[in-house]
C-alpha cells in the first residue's frame, strides 16, 4: 500500500485504530443479539395487551382452513389509508383472489415496528406470527446464535485467502442470524400442531436467510402446503443470493414452485441453479398488470402510432453501477 502513497490513498498505521476496530468486531455481534433479545420480548408483551382484545377475532379467523396464506414484510406504507392494508410486495393478489372467493390472510415475520401491531391487529386481514410466538422460542433463538460455532476451515480458492471475507460475514450475520431462527421456530410451530392450516403460502421470494427458514419450517413440520415464492424484483448480479453455488441448488430449501417477474428473470433464475421448477408469472407487483386490458380507442391508437417509437432509459445515479450496465448491454 505504502507505493500508492501520495495517489489518492491513505494508509493507516495507527495502532488504535486497529485495536478499536478488533474490538468493535469481537463484541459488536454480541451486542445485536442481546438487542434482538430486548426487541423481542417487547414485542411479545406488547402482543399480549392486543391478544387480550382481539383474541376472539383471530380464533374465528383460523377456525376455518384458509385457501391462500401470504407471509410478508409489515412497514410504514402498508397501512396508507388507516388501518386498510396494502402489500407494497405482491401488489394486487390479495385483492384479486379474493374476488374469486378464496379466503386468504395474511401473517408476518415475528419482529417488526411494534407501534404497527395495533393496525395489523385492527386490519382484520393479518394474522401477526408473533401471535403465535412463545417466550421458550425468544430464549432458544437468543441461546442458538450466543453460543453458535462457525466452521473456522475456510480452504484457499483460486490462490486468495477468503478468510478475511468470511470473518467478516461472520460479524455481519451473527447479530442477525437470531431473527431467523425465531421465525424458523415460529413457522415450524404453527404447522406441527396445525394452528392454520391453509392450501397454499406464499411468500414474496428474495432466496433471504428468513424465507428459507420459512421454507424449512414448513418442510419440517410436514405440513401439506404447496409453497410459492412470487420473484417480484429485478436481479442484479452483485445480488449473489440469488445466484447459487455448485451444488447448493440441492441442500438448500426451496418452494415447490417460484414465480418469476417475466420471462428474462425466470430464464435468469434457473440459470442461477435454482432446482424447482419455475414458471412466469409477470410482474404481480403491480396492481395494473392484474387488472383486465382496457379498449384503446381509435384517436388513442392513432396518437401512439404517430409518435417516433423511442424508449427512455435511465441510468443509476452510482456510475459504477451504470457502466457495469453500459458494458453489459
Amino acid at each position: 500500500l505504502y507505493n500508492f502513497k501520495n495517489q489518492n490513498v491513505f494508509v493507516v498505521n495507527d495502532t488504535r485504530y486497529f485495536v478499536k476496530n478488533w474490538v468493535k468486531n469481537q463484541y459488536f455481534p454480541y451486542a445485536r443479539i442481546f438487542l434482538f433479545l430486548i426487541r423481542s420480548i417487547k414485542m411479545w408483551l406488547v402482543n399480549k395487551i392486543y391478544v387480550v382484545r382481539h383474541k376472539n377475532q383471530i380464533e374465528k379467523i383460523i377456525k376455518d382452513k384458509i385457501d391462500i396464506l401470504i407471509c410478508t414484510w409489515i412497514e410504514e406504507r402498508s397501512f396508507k389509508e388507516k388501518n386498510i392494508f396494502s402489500d407494497p410486495y405482491l401488489g394486487s393478489l390479495k385483492d384479486y383472489y379474493a374476488r374469486k372467493g378464496f379466503k386468504i390472510i395474511t401473517t408476518t415475520l415475528p419482529i417488526f415496528p411494534h407501534h404497527l401491531l395495533k393496525k395489523t391487529y385492527q386490519s382484520g386481514e393479518i394474522i401477526p406470527s408473533i401471535y403465535f410466538g412463545k417466550l421458550k422460542h425468544i430464549l432458544k433463538s437468543f441461546s442458538k446464535s450466543i453460543f453458535l460455532h462457525w466452521n473456522k476451515k475456510i480452504p484457499w480458492t483460486n490462490g486468495l485467502n477468503l478468510k478475511p471475507l468470511f470473518n467478516y460475514e461472520k460479524i455481519q450475520e451473527k447479530g442477525k442470524i437470531c431473527y431467523d431462527f425465531l421465525h424458523y421456530l415460529i413457522i415450524s410451530d404453527i404447522f406441527k400442531y396445525q394452528k392454520v392450516s391453509c392450501n397454499i403460502l406464499v411468500y414474496p421470494f428474495e432466496n433471504q436467510p428468513w424465507d428459507k427458514m420459512l421454507v424449512m419450517g414448513i418442510r419440517d413440520a410436514q405440513a401439506k402446503c404447496k409453497i410459492i415464492g412470487c420473484h417480484n424484483i429485478s436481479i442484479p448480479f452483485f445480488y449473489l443470493n440469488f445466484f447459487l453455488g455448485e451444488g447448493e441448488g440441492r441442500v438448500q430449501p426451496q418452494p415447490d414452485i417460484i414465480i418469476s417477474n417475466g420471462e428474462y428473470w425466470g430464464a435468469v433464475l434457473k440459470d442461477a441453479g435454482f432446482s424447482c421448477p419455475i414458471k412466469n408469472g409477470g410482474s404481480i407487483r403491480f396492481s395494473s398488470n392484474l387488472k383486465p386490458p382496457k379498449q384503446e380507442s381509435s384517436a388513442l391508437k392513432d396518437t401512439v402510432n404517430e409518435r417516433n417509437n423511442n424508449v427512455l432509459v435511465l441510468l443509476s445515479t452510482s456510475v459504477k453501477y451504470s457502466l457495469d450496465l453500459l458494458f453489459y448491454l
